[in-house]
């Protein structure tokens, strides 16, 4: 049995199997009358078929069409055309800004994720670098003695040499720079498609320091 119906008068839209015993409530059983008993009623099963597969980017579908076969039956179905060529060129401009957004978000995730060092991440957001300048300042001014620090392992270690937190802080202002220039390399002759920014080549590889790289040589 159909779950749909149509009013055959007015065949503008489905109406499901509770809707029409509703408005014929001294009829019962309405919706498991065959076609026939249901034209007294003015009314007719109605097959409602799926959207069919189509090619998203040259496709697109329209409105759902009801209308009646030569058989006599009704259905409603959904067509589908091809796009327009202005549609296909707003589709291109669309993917194209797509991708330079991309490209801008990575690269600002890029530098606000930083670098590594010891096995754990130091993030180049500006307020980590504006505390990693602050307490260089502070060990170099005497107003503390020490720095620490937490390895991703979870093994704590000290800084006392403010050089250290400076090398850090330049290491880490250099790497968001290198993002830059290739976030601007990428925008002037982007990818394909936005799903192909992340892991593309230009992006340069994220430092992973020690202690000891970042200690100044006597």
């Amino acid at each position: 049995m159909n779950d749909y119906f149509i009013d055959t008068a007015n065949p503008v839209a489905p109406i499901a199997a509770g809707e029409l015993q509703s408005q014929f409530r001294n009829v019962l059983g309405i919706t498991g009358l065959d076609d026939a008993a249901l034209a007294t009623y003015g009314r007719a099963h109605l097959t409602v078929h799926p959207a069919p597969a189509f090619d998203s980017a040259a496709q697109v579908p329209e409105d759902p069409v009801i209308g009646q076969d030569p058989d006599g039956t009704w259905h409603m179905r959904t067509p589908v055309r091809d796009k327009t060529q202005a549609e296909l060129d707003a589709d291109a401009a669309a993917a194209a800004a797509a991708v330079i957004a991309a490209i801008r978000e990575h690269a600002e995730d890029l530098i606000r994720a930083g670098v590594i060092l010891e096995g754990a991440a130091f993030k180049g957001d500006e307020t980590s670098l504006a505390r990693l300048e602050r307490s260089s300042k502070m060990l170099r001014g005497g107003m503390i003695a020490e720095a620490r620090f937490m390895t991703a392992a979870g093994v704590p270690y000290t800084v006392t040499d403010p050089d250290i937190l400076d090398n850090l802080w330049a290491a880490i202002v250099q790497y968001g720079a290198q993002v830059l220039a290739a976030s601007t390399d990428l925008q002037l002759a982007p990818p394909a498609s936005a799903a192909d920014v992340p892991g593309n080549a230009a992006w340069p590889a994220r430092p992973d320091l020690t202690i000891a790289e970042l200690t100044p040589v006597a």
